[in-house]
């Protein structure tokens, strides 16, 4: 992703009229393993919905496009991956847990 800076106060460098080019570091991977979670609720018709951590109280937002497979239900057992965008942490990688 590419973001634009102008300078705040013309006059502080000699070319600050001009914009700066800055490029940004991909969104990092917060957790490199796979966290385990329960989905609160999933709304397939706008194709978004909320995980929560196992055991936790922190809630994630993911879409569908964060997702491996096709209906994800409420209560279902899932692993994801933590990733940080824009707006914050989201579920990435989405994928039945799989646990016996």
């Amino acid at each position: 992703m590419t973001a634009y800076c102008a300078a705040a106060w013309p006059g502080d460098r000699p070319d600050a009229d001009k914009a700066y080019l800055f490029d940004r570091p991909p969104s990092p991977t917060v957790h490199e393993s796979p966290s385990i979670g329960v989905i609160v609720f999933y709304l397939p018709g706008p194709g978004y919905g909320y995980l929560r951590l196992q055991g936790g109280l922190e809630e994630f937002y993911f879409r569908r496009r964060n997702l491996r497979v096709e209906g994800v239900r409420k209560g279902d057992l899932v692993t994801f991956i933590l990733r940080e965008g824009n707006q914050g942490y989201f579920a990435d990688a989405i994928a039945p847990a799989g646990l016996a």
